[in-house]
């Protein structure tokens, strides 16, 4: 057998369309203990900074998804009837959102890594 199922298969249930407002809300989710960092810069979100560091082609994949997916076109519509909110501050949920959310998410992971320490260390978050 194989070691995980078919994603074609029948047996398996299609995602629910809360699932692509989930994943964008805990992408830009903000830090739980917000504020800027040490260093005065305003932090990334913590998910997109760590995803950013692990794979950017992947990242960069599954926000393209976003775009080019009738499901989630569908998804983010409904969001949007329902007012559903993401990121800080919260803003309703739509394409035009998540592309700031994007952009603004890059931008504060360029701004804040932009300073090394003199240890060579980077602030970001190691995962």
């Amino acid at each position: 057998g194989k070691p995980f199922p078919d994603p074609q298969s029948p047996e398996l249930p299609a995602p629910p369309p809360e699932a692509v407002t989930k994943l964008l809300g805990s992408l830009f989710a903000p830090w739980k203990f917000g504020g800027p960092a040490s260093n005065g810069k305003v932090r990334p979100p913590p998910k997109l900074e760590k995803l950013l560091r692990l794979s950017p082609t992947v990242l960069f994949k599954t926000l393209g998804r976003v775009f080019e997916s009738p499901f989630a076109a569908k998804a983010l519509a409904r969001a949007q009837e329902l007012g559903q909110t993401c990121g800080d501050p919260p803003r309703v949920l739509s394409h035009m959102t998540v592309l700031e959310l994007v952009e603004e998410g890059f931008e504060a992971c360029r701004l804040y890594t932009s300073d090394v320490p003199e240890d060579g260390e980077s602030p970001m978050i190691t995962v």
